[in-house]
């Protein structure tokens, strides 16, 4: 392995090893926690050492799941932000009505039925929850 990276150009070696320990461990944290609880850490070493739930390839499989999920929403939120920042109230009146007219059966029930302007007020976050909605709606109708 060190042979193969040791042939590899500057630009195309892992740098993983060049970002302090320090980031990575302030980024695992939270996602363990939210995997495996409020003793997400301890848990995590208890499997990893044990070798339960898939041992350290689990442990490993839980972060990176959670890392491309936080990866995902926070770019699905910058595109919508940029979407919803860039429309005129006009043309923003105009997505929240297509929106509706498409996909009104996907909305949250806190909102379905009101107006379209009291969507509007909610509408960036009703779009950053449709892919789960699409998601939902796949495993209910296969």
């Amino acid at each position: 392995m060190f042979v193969f990276q040791a042939s590899l150009p500057d630009y195309a070696k892992p740098r993983l090893s060049r970002l302090p320990l320090s980031m990575w461990w302030s980024q695992a944290v939270p996602l363990l926690e939210q995997e495996y609880g409020p003793s997400g850490v301890e848990v995590s070493y208890k499997n990893a050492r044990l070798g339960v739930e898939g041992a350290i390839h689990g442990v490993l499989k839980v972060l990176a799941k959670r890392l491309v999920d936080q990866h995902s929403r926070r770019v699905a939120q910058s595109h919508i932000s940029d979407f919803w920042n860039n429309l005129s109230p006009w043309d923003q009146k105009e997505a929240v009505v297509e929106y509706i007219s498409k996909f009104g059966q996907l909305l949250p029930p806190e909102v379905k039925g009101k107006d379209p302007v009291a969507i509007w007020v909610e509408f960036p976050k009703i779009l950053e929850q449709h892919p789960q909605s699409i998601r939902a709606l796949r495993r209910l109708n296969p």
